[in-house]
């Protein structure tokens, strides 16, 4: 009877070790399918992250000129951000307490989301702004006529033909490749001096929009105005977005002025 008893309390002991086998196995099954799990997250994170610092990359090597320069700088830095952010993954070892807190203290902390959504956004900026300079790069008259005709203020815009060009600038070497001038209500006319066509008128009644080649030709025009700044030749503000060349009337206030320029420049440079 007493052997019967000592085999019967193996048993109970074999028994109760077993259980508590299983259920530290299943225990450490579990913590190692959580630590895959995260593992398999981070790697699909980082893929993404990948791939968006190449395009990024690709972006920049491209050599396209934005509108803003300063959004190349933006991305560059978002690509040193994103590659510094990368890190080794822990090493998966110990007990089910150890790789759970490994998971839970680490690995949940490893996260390429937030700094993959920055590079993603300066991205967008930089094609952005490329756009743009697509946009202010030699444009159609149709272009500039779309993008002034509902501005507050103006009244009527025409634009010049090789027969009423008063610049004779029309199509020549570094000439404008066209011009539109326009009328603007906010021009004091007393003395009715402005009774002429729009094109007779010019930038007095209201400005103008010369539209350049190239960036060089429309900045070589522009330092000529500037020369006449603060004279009595002077023909009021001037600005050279991408090659195309902001003209408003001298006839205007200076806060006038500013304001009629930046609501041209704001369409010119607005992506539809």
């Amino acid at each position: 009877m007493k052997k019967l008893n000592s085999v019967l309390a193996i048993i109970a002991v074999i028994a109760i070790l077993a259980a508590a086998f299983s259920g530290c196995n299943e225990e450490k099954k579990t913590a190692v399918a959580n630590y895959d799990a995260q593992c398999a997250r981070i790697h699909s994170e980082y893929a993404v992250l990948q791939q968006s610092i190449s395009e990024s990359q690709a972006l920049i090597d491209a050599g396209e000129k934005p509108y803003d320069e300063k959004t190349i700088s933006a991305l560059e830095t978002e690509i040193a951000n994103a590659k510094a952010s990368v890190v080794e993954i822990p090493e998966r070892k110990g007990s089910a307490d150890e790789i759970n807190s490994l998971v839970n203290n680490e690995l949940k902390n490893i996260s390429y989301v937030e700094v993959n959504e920055r590079l993603a956004s300066a991205k967008t900026a930089l094609e952005n702004s490329i756009k743009i300079m697509r946009q202010v790069t030699n444009p159609p008259e149709s272009f500039i006529i779309e993008r002034i005709k509902d501005i507050d203020g103006i009244t009527g815009y025409s634009s010049v033909t090789e027969d009423n060009d008063p610049n004779g600038m029309l199509n020549k070497p570094g000439g404008y490749t066209s011009t539109v001038y326009f009328a603007y209500n906010k021009v004091e006319d007393p003395y009715h001096v402005l009774d002429g066509t729009i094109v007779d008128n010019g930038t007095s009644g209201g400005g103008g929009i010369e539209v350049y080649a190239t960036e060089e030709d429309a900045l070589k025009r522009e330092e000529y105005l500037a020369s006449f700044d603060g004279s009595v030749l002077a023909s009021g503000s001037h600005t050279v977005v991408g090659t195309v060349l902001v003209r408003t009337s001298d006839e205007l206030t200076a806060s006038q002025q500013k304001e009629l320029e930046a609501k041209i420049v704001e369409n010119l440079t607005e992506l539809r």
